[in-house]
């Protein structure tokens, strides 16, 4: 019989927004927090995980930064490091095009400067490098996969790298699978284990999880929407998270034996 394990889910963490914008305020923004506020509760959760010897390690979800500085890593990883256990750095949409905000707007479109390209992988890569030699056995670019306890988990690069339109910077905030990260997340569900765990920025959608798993079971963990949600149909299940900045909530996925996954949502004391 497998072992069981737990591991926790950092939400988005969008270090470095100076200010709430449009989008936050459709979603309601009664326990939102930004700048040094929200610092202080990556430094909490940070501190609240720390309590919990249980997990095995932390994955987080995706848009690590709010627009991919290298100060906004860097900082982030300051502060992860202090973690006791090992966590995963997973790229998001906030995460690959480097951009200043102008601080007295809620209209994230305005900015003082960006970059010429969509440069913030390579960032990722040079702040997190560290990180990686200690989780992965498979790195190429942003994905890379490692076994835990009989469990693959996959983590996988599904952002678009095309710049946003109509003025806005950064890239465009929909998901795209490109060929080789397909074909590579193909190979990743094909593999022996029963169990696979895919970590995503943007949910995958059911039906390409059904067409590439081989009748396995996967569950895909993600980020993107601002919206805890569970879905399950089949072998197939997509659990999204929040936004650490928007709400302080943590989750902690337990492993059963037989391979089920549950999920449960911890408010940071």
């Amino acid at each position: 019989m497998r072992e069981s394990f737990s591991f926790a889910v950092m939400p988005e963490i969008e270090f470095g927004r100076p200010t709430l914008d449009l989008t936050d305020r459709f979603r309601g923004t009664k326990e939102a927090v930004v700048g040094r506020e929200a610092e202080n509760r990556l430094v909490a959760a940070v501190n609240f995980l720390n309590t919990i010897p249980e997990i095995d390690f932390v994955a987080t979800a995706g848009d690590l930064t709010d627009s991919a500085l290298p100060e906004q890593f860097l900082k982030v990883k300051e502060i992860m490091d202090k973690l006791s256990k090992p966590w995963l750095p997973v790229i998001g949409n906030h995460d690959l095009w480097p951009y200043q905000k102008l601080p007295d707007s809620i209209l994230s479109r305005r900015h003082s400067w960006e970059d010429v390209g969509p440069n913030g992988p390579k960032i990722f890569r040079q702040v997190f490098q560290d990180n990686f030699q200690k989780l992965a056995d498979s790195f190429k670019e942003q994905n890379y996969a490692f076994l835990h306890k009989d469990v693959r988990f996959i983590v996988v690069d599904n952002m678009s790298r095309r710049h946003a339109i109509l003025g806005w910077p950064g890239v465009i905030g929909f998901p795209k699978l490109y060929p080789e990260t397909r074909q590579w997340l193909q190979k990743q569900l094909f593999k022996e284990e029963e169990t696979k765990i895919v970590i995503s920025h943007a949910p995958l959608k059911k039906g390409l999880l059904e067409a590439l798993s081989g009748n396995k079971r996967i569950v895909n963990i993600a980020g993107h929407v601002h919206k805890e949600q569970l879905r399950e149909s089949n072998k197939i299940t997509i659990f999204t998270t929040g936004a650490l900045y928007l709400k302080p909530v943590v989750t902690i996925v337990n492993i059963l034996p037989d391979g089920k996954v549950e999920f449960h949502s911890v408010r940071i004391p």
